[in-house]
């Protein structure tokens, strides 16, 4: 079984999250509801907002 590790959100993680924000809008375009979840990551002009 996988272990789920929860961290603090931070800048060291930036690099990560914002290839995360590129694959949905690779990968999930068509869907409406691409973002659910992600707070204002949508709409994001970087990581560091």
């Amino acid at each position: 079984m996988n272990e789920l590790i929860l961290v603090e959100p931070s800048l060291e993680y930036a690099e990560d999250l914002w290839a995360f924000r590129q694959e949905i809008i690779d990968k999930d375009a068509d869907n409406e509801d691409q973002f659910a979840g992600c707070m204002s990551l949508d709409s994001s002009s970087s990581a560091d907002e």
